[in-house]
């Protein structure tokens, strides 16, 4: 049956593959959304038919339907009866597809499946049915009124949460560096050091509990002088000083690495802003920094082998990806650091961290 070979792959995953839970649960959320569809049948009855089915009914499903309290508690089949206004990203169905395909790829070599694999081809056009939405830039009017220091202190260092001094430093640390939420919320304070007369972040994955997306993920870049300015040094001697190993010690490691809090405050916070709504065209969520900074890079004419090299991204040039080491993180001051700025008024989100920590 079908889903014994699922089962059989997520197996086989796990053991061969260092790949995060929240990758293996995508993978599997994945395969049992083709058995809700298709259902469940021995593999050689499997056809071009079904997957022609899967993708149909993928472009027809609503996003986050087992959360959605309009379609949580309802099949796909009546599901597909109501009036679904929005439907799916079309990238997200795209990523169903292809992981059933990676299945399939699995079956097929292990020698249970003699045919092509039916979901060759399946995958949807981007430019079919409704524009895609990415995600997106933060704008001056956006970034000032995130960073408003009224706004900012009163969800951040006025907040109650024991998590309130990771909330103000993370989006900084984003902005600035273009840095993903986990590669932010796992750094410890032996990561942050001076290296050739300027302090550096090292991202890494020395330790169990550390992630990177890939190996290029794996870098070491200049600490931004905003950061410096706002007093990440005070803060960290600090921290050192009552015997803390991790910049943000206060979030708890968890299925999905350290992000959990993080990611779930910033998406409320960006609500509460407004700027994140479920009518809205655009995508906004912490990643937009990612975004932002790397398009504060390409506005300033940066070049993007040092791009690349300050973002984590893998080289084009086969002069640079094969033959060519990544970039010192004094290139990268030069060339990355000093010119990404933002019109926003830092001072105002300035503290005494001696104080506020005591």
């Amino acid at each position: 049956m079908i889903s014994q070979l699922m089962k059989d792959y997520i197996e086989t995953t796990k053991r061969h593959k260092d790949l995060r839970e929240k990758t293996i649960q995508t993978y599997t959320s994945s395969l049992d959304l083709f058995l809700e569809v298709c259902g469940d049948f021995p593999i050689i009855n499997l056809s071009q038919r079904h997957g022609r089915e899967f993708s149909r009914t993928l472009e027809q499903l609503p996003p986050s339907r087992k959360w959605d309290k309009r379609y949580k508690k309802k099949s796909i089949r009546q599901i597909l009866k109501m009036d679904v206004k929005t439907t799916m990203d079309i990238r997200s169905v795209n990523q169903y597809i292809q992981r059933c395909s990676s299945w399939l790829n699995w079956v097929i070599k292990q020698g249970y499946y003699g045919e092509v694999n039916v979901f060759h081809g399946k995958s949807i056009n981007l430019g079919k049915g409704k524009k895609n939405k990415n995600r997106q830039p933060f704008d001056e009017k956006l970034l000032k009124l995130v960073f408003n220091n009224n706004n900012y202190f009163s969800k951040t260092l006025n907040s109650p949460s024991p998590c309130k001094f990771p909330f103000y430093w993370i989006p900084i640390f984003g902005l600035f560096h273009g840095m993903r939420l986990q590669e932010i919320c796992q750094l410890s304070l032996e990561d942050i050091y001076p290296q050739d007369k300027i302090w550096v972040i090292d991202i890494n994955d020395k330790t169990p509990d550390k992630k990177v997306k890939n190996e290029n993920s794996k870098r070491i870049i200049p600490l931004h002088q905003t950061l410096i300015d706002l007093g990440i040094l005070d803060y960290i001697r600090i921290i050192q000083g009552k015997g803390k190993n991790r910049l943000f010690h206060e979030l708890n490691l968890q299925r999905d690495g350290y992000t959990k809090n993080p990611s779930r405050f910033f998406n409320f916070y960006l609500k509460e802003l407004k700027i994140k709504n479920k009518n809205s065209g655009n995508r906004f969520d912490f990643h937009s920094f990612r975004y932002t900074c790397n398009n504060s890079l390409i506005q300033n004419e940066v070049g993007v082998e040092f791009r690349n090299d300050y973002l984590g991204w893998v080289q084009e040039g086969m002069s640079k990806k094969v033959y060519g080491k990544p970039f010192e993180p004094s290139i990268l001051h030069k060339h990355c650091s000093k010119v990404i700025k933002y019109p926003i008024n830092w001072n105002d989100l300035k503290v005494d961290w001696k104080l506020v920590i005591g």
